[in-house]
C-alpha cells in the first residue's frame, strides 16, 4: 500500500491490510464508540510536526493501543523512527489511525511523525 489508511476492514475470510512499514491497519470513519474490554484510556497530548521526525507517542510496554489523529491543517506521516515526508502512513487533516494489539508488532516502541509539505499538528493517546 503507498501510503494512507485503507477502506476495508480484515473479516475471517480477508486478512487485515498491511501498510508499507508491515503495520496493521483499520478505516476509521463515521462510526459509533470504540470500546476496548480491559485497558486504560490516556489523555494523550498535542505535538508540533515539521520537517525534522518527532516522537508523538512514547514506548510504553503497557500498550494495548494507539491512537494517532492529525488535529491540524497539512498531511502528515507516522510510523517508526526512520519516517520521512514520503514514507510512513498518510493521515490528512481530521483523520486518525489506531494501532492495537496482538495486531501491531512492537506496540512497546515509539511512534513518529514528521509533515509532508508544511507543519501540522500531531494528537497521540494510547490505552494501557
Amino acid at each position: 500500500m503507498a501510503g494512507g489508511i485503507v477502506s476495508a476492514p480484515a473479516t475471517r475470510d480477508r486478512p487485515p491490510d498491511i501498510d508499507d512499514q508491515g503495520l496493521v491497519v483499520r478505516p476509521i470513519g463515521p462510526i459509533g464508540p470504540i470500546i476496548w474490554g480491559d485497558g486504560t484510556l490516556q489523555n494523550g497530548a498535542q505535538t508540533a510536526v515539521g520537517a525534522i521526525a518527532v516522537i508523538v507517542l512514547p514506548a510504553d510496554p503497557n500498550r494495548k493501543a494507539s491512537i494517532i489523529q492529525n488535529v491540524g491543517t497539512e498531511n502528515i506521516r507516522i510510523g517508526a523512527a526512520g519516517v520521512t515526508s514520503t514514507t510512513g502512513i498518510q493521515l490528512v487533516p481530521g483523520a486518525t489511525a489506531i494501532f492495537e494489539a496482538p495486531y501491531i508488532v512492537g506496540t512497546a516502541q515509539d511512534i513518529w511523525a514528521i509533515q509532508e509539505s508544511a507543519p501540522s499538528i500531531a494528537f497521540a493517546t494510547e490505552i494501557t
